[in-house]
């Protein structure tokens, strides 16, 4: 059974994704509201998963200062902060702001909580935390996606915004009074950006670690966007898409008994192809049944190849986990960012059928990738 403070953890990560998920359903009703365009708003979106990436060093360098879990308590408040700039916002320039520092603010979680795993737990156990994880993560992206699709079709949009800001609020308060961990060794941030640039694997990690992102984290978000733009309602969007992380929440539960069995390079292809033929779907027809068919099969990708991605990031780094792990969020999520902004270029022309295309052929190309580099990898503990 999980400790209450990994418990604890697990739920500010759901925090985190219900955070980033308010914005892609409601692309379309906030660009009404301001009388600006949907690709103006969307800025937002690719003006949070850059600030989300590029914060993550900053936020190791502070961890390995301060500890991992009072970074988690400053990081959560200043997250509100972000939140609540995002509620009020008038303009989307004001928009824009809100979500950079939400985002910069929230790029802290993940590494600190992944860098809190492998701190306390051995591999195998680990391995059943990073699918907790997964599950937490994505029921945040599945909460926030219905509860945006619905406020911002019945109520106000800016209630959704309203909603993460109290959660902030709680979760700040609960993390503070949270003990510190005893943390494993780490050198300094520039001593460990040297040790794992000599580690072949880390950086084959982060090549594919990006292509993933740009696919589960970047392109993703513009499901929903793609079907209003082909007329659906918002919240029937919002609905399609929420399925993606019922998917992985199922799909993590299913993978625990089958780690101890199933070796990690199968579960990686599985993972892989599995978004491949989702994206390749909507590529075909993009239409309420195919865009929730798609993301479940997105749903088992993320929850099958990521978590195997964590997992596998957390040992061939852990020589400088801290920077490691912080490294793997900023491929993850800088991955994340150039899928969004391909996306967003997409919007103005309603190329959304080029975009699921490419996106299936670079999903197929991470599956064959990481399994076979994955099955050459020896690990180093057990």
């Amino acid at each position: 059974m999980a400790s209450r403070s990994t418990q604890l953890l697990i739920a500010l990560a759901f925090l985190t994704f219900f955070d980033r998920a308010l914005l892609p359903p409601l692309l379309p009703v906030i660009a009404r509201d301001l009388g600006a365009s949907v690709d103006s708003i969307g800025d937002a979106l690719v003006g949070y998963t850059i600030a989300y990436a590029a914060a993550q060093l900053l936020w190791s360098v502070i961890s390995i200062r301060v500890g991992r879990v009072r970074v988690l308590a400053i990081s959560t408040g200043l997250a509100v902060v972000g939140i609540v700039i995002s509620a009020l916002a008038v303009t989307p320039a004001m928009l824009v702001i809100g979500r950079v520092v939400a985002g910069a603010a929230l790029g802290a979680t993940v590494p600190a909580v992944l860098t809190y795993f492998g701190d306390t737990l051995t591999l195998k156990p680990r391995a059943v935390a990073a699918a907790n994880l997964a599950a937490g993560l994505s029921l945040g992206m599945t909460v926030g996606t219905v509860v945006a699709s619905v406020l911002g079709s019945w109520l106000d949009w800016r209630w959704a915004f309203a909603l993460a800001g109290v959660l902030g609020i709680v979760f700040t308060v609960l993390l503070i009074r949270l003990p510190e961990p005893p943390a494993a060794p780490s050198p300094a941030f520039f001593a460990s950006l040297r040790v794992l640039a000599r580690k072949p694997w880390v950086l084959g990690i982060l090549a594919l670690t990006a292509l993933e992102g740009a696919l589960l984290v970047g392109v993703l978000a513009f499901l929903p966007t793609a079907l209003v733009e082909d007329g659906a309602p918002v919240i029937v969007a919002g609905v399609a898409t929420s399925v993606f992380g019922l998917a992985v929440i199922a799909c993590s539960q299913l993978l625990k008994p089958i780690l101890r069995r199933w070796n990690p390079a199968r579960i990686l292809l599985i993972g892989g192809l599995s978004t491949a033929i989702g994206y390749a779907l909507v590529a075909i027809l993009l239409e309420f049944w195919t865009v929730s068919i798609a993301a479940v099969l997105l749903g088992l990708g993320w929850a099958f190849a990521h978590t195997q991605m964590q997992t596998w990031m957390t040992d061939a780094a852990a020589a400088a986990r801290p920077v490691g792990m912080s490294l793997f969020a900023v491929a993850l999520f800088g991955g994340g960012s150039l899928g969004a902004a391909v996306g967003n270029a997409a919007v103005p022309g309603g190329q959304f059928l080029l975009l699921f295309a490419i996106s299936a052929f670079a999903a197929a190309a991470f599956a064959v990738g990481s399994a076979v580099a994955r099955n050459r990898y020896t690990p180093s503990e057990q």
